[in-house]
């Protein structure tokens, strides 16, 4: 259990017994599975060997945020980034 955080650069994890921090460039895939009661993110990082799961209430929007934060300089600024998601239950 912890607290999961995006910033500009990075997301932070804090939990109660270890804490992440992980910069976009590092971040390989994200991707989100819906069987679970609750939605889970799952994320590869380069330089580990498994990928990090991460429970939220709405995991295809946590997956889209992350996933437009990696593909550009200033997550402010959107302008001229073209974005697609698919939703599949």
């Amino acid at each position: 259990e912890g607290q999961l955080v995006i910033t500009n650069r990075r997301i932070v994890f804090q939990g109660t017994s270890t804490s992440r921090s992980i910069k976009f460039p590092k971040v390989l895939s994200i991707d989100y599975d819906l069987t679970e009661a609750k939605g889970v993110v799952l994320m590869a990082v380069e330089g580990r060997q498994k990928n990090m799961a991460f429970q939220a209430s709405n995991p295809a929007v946590l997956s889209a945020i992350v996933q437009l934060c990696k593909q550009v300089d200033d997550p402010l600024d959107l302008s001229g980034l073209t974005f697609q998601m698919n939703v599949f239950e």
